[in-house]
């Protein structure tokens, strides 16, 4: 009902946090994304070895199902995304020793690691034409893009942000060209800027504004 009411949805989630490879000490529900052509198909990413994974319902979030198959590494903050050029191909991010971006193209039937030269990734998402963009840590807060459905990778920007990390992306539905990053510091410090490129991450402008306490 557009947020009118909320209902809470434990069905088949792991009975208690997990501990193991979690992004801070226990893990939680951290990353939702919908299947583009059937909005009643939801999927989740719980962080944390012992419990956590790739999720999946098949009714709009109400009963939940881990799957069988699950990505080399649980330990996911933000980073779930389906290809809207095929619903089939889902790409999840990881961080630590085994992160990267690992790409199912059968729903979470098979796993493989698609992309580990930034191993701190903490968000991503896919642009209507296919086009994938991954945030997250290089020695700085760092936005790669792959326009093969992650096949090859190639750096699109560091961003002149000390000592922060990229960790959210929102692209324009109206506008395929208009992508926005967010940067932060960890720790509740302030310091974070938001970032917009009009033209696919060619050029950068600071929209941060009169925002505080990023």
């Amino acid at each position: 009902d557009g947020g009118k009411t909320f209902d809470i949805s434990r069905k088949g989630l792991p009975s208690k946090r997990p501990k193991v490879n979690t992004v801070w000490w226990e893990g939680y529900p951290r990353a939702l994304a919908v299947h583009p052509d059937n909005p009643r198909k939801v999927y989740l990413g719980v962080d944390g070895d012992d419990g956590g994974g790739f999720f999946v319902s098949e009714d709009g979030g109400y009963r939940w199902k881990r799957s069988r198959t699950q990505p080399w590494s649980k330990k996911i903050y933000n980073a779930l995304a389906v290809d809207p050029t095929d619903p089939g191909r889902i790409f999840w991010g990881a961080s630590g020793d085994r992160g990267g971006v690992y790409l199912t193209t059968d729903e979470g039937k098979s796993w493989k690691r698609v992309f580990s030269a930034m191993t701190r990734v903490f968000d991503l998402a896919v642009a209507a034409d296919g086009t994938i963009y991954c945030a997250g840590s290089a020695d700085g807060p760092a936005l790669y893009i792959s326009e093969d459905h992650g096949k090859n990778w190639k750096m699109l920007n560091k961003f002149p942000a000390p000592n922060t990390t990229c960790d959210a992306i929102c692209l324009d539905p109206d506008d395929p060209n208009a992508v926005f990053v967010g940067t932060l510091r960890w720790n509740d410090q302030a310091g974070g800027q938001i970032f917009y490129s009009p033209d696919k991450g060619r050029s950068w402008q600071d929209w941060t504004g009169n925002l505080s306490q990023l």
